[in-house]
């Protein structure tokens, strides 16, 4: 094969290396696009202020007062309130899970849904904001949080995120120095979406769409610097059946050398060389890989 060849010319010249860099996860142009109108078109079903405010308003009051946030799982740090008593966040809790519960039994999923899309959207607005103001300060962006906690627009941003910050700051979505771009802002507001939906815990018979999950994934698949390799392995399995267009065998190449299954992972390069449309890069890895065996 001529890419095949080449590579092997390239390689043997000391010209390339394998490039491990991946990026599959940005949306582009069109895919944010496709993001804006789900988002759009939820928007739509969003009840009156007076229908979904008392739900929204108890939301926010429990990430802000309680010890932990309910946008994912609880890091056991303290929430912005924590020191208001722990009587104020169980009280809290007890309120938002009240108003949930009442919500989902008057309103149908879209209702549901809609109001994730508004609450996600104020979400957006807020922390491509602060991620601007963190790129430029010279801080971490822990020590940001840390030195900002009892600003206005932290308490703000904090009570529609809950723990959320400190988990896309351990995951790397958010970075130090690094200023937000519309492929980020999109994974964040797709991740908050899925917290949102898991707090229904089933009760909508309903989920994020193929797409938004998709999006997910393939970000914690390539970029999360929290999952390692082996959980991002399982999680590839599940992508490569929503998304029949994604260089899943390639992607699964790179997965498998970073965790030292070389001959896995020659293995892969080769399917994904024979099916792929990323003919240059899985040629580059056969050979780097296939010279390394011998």
């Amino acid at each position: 094969m001529l890419a095949l060849a080449a590579a092997a010319t390239a390689t043997k010249a000391g010209m390339a290396s394998p490039d491990a860099e991946l990026s599959f996860w940005r949306l582009g142009p069109s895919g944010h696009q496709r993001f804006e109108q789900i988002v759009h078109k939820r928007l739509d079903a969003l009840p009156p202020p007076a229908e979904f405010e008392p739900l929204s308003h108890a939301f926010m009051r429990q990430n802000v007062v309680g010890p932990g946030s309910t946008v994912g799982a609880s890091t056991g740090r303290p929430g912005a309130g924590a020191g208001q008593g722990l009587g104020q966040a169980a009280d809290a809790a007890r309120q938002f899970g009240a108003r949930l519960a009442i919500f989902l039994k008057e309103k149908k999923a879209p209702s549901y849904m809609a109001v994730g899309a508004y609450l996600s959207s104020q979400l957006r607005v807020r922390l491509e904001s602060t991620m601007v103001r963190m790129a430029v300060s010279g801080l971490s962006a822990a020590e940001w949080l840390a030195a900002n906690s009892t600003s206005k627009d932290v308490v703000e941003l904090r009570s529609l995120a809950g723990n959320f910050l400190e988990r896309a700051i351990a995951s790397g979505l958010i970075k130090q120095g690094t200023a937000p771009d519309s492929d980020t802002m999109d994974v964040a507001q797709a991740l908050w979406m899925e917290h949102w939906m898991a707090l229904a815990s089933g009760r909508l018979g309903t989920d994020v769409t193929v797409f938004e999950r998709a999006v997910v994934l393939k970000w914690k698949v390539e970029a999360a610097e929290h999952l390692p390799p082996d959980r991002k392995l399982v999680l590839l399995d599940e992508l490569a059946g929503l998304d029949a267009g994604y260089p899943s065998h390639y992607v699964r190449g790179v997965l498998q050398f970073a965790a030292g299954r070389t001959s896995a992972a020659l293995e892969s390069f080769r399917a994904s060389l024979a099916s792929e449309p990323v003919f240059d890069r899985a040629a580059s890895w056969v050979v780097f890989l296939r010279d390394a065996e011998r």
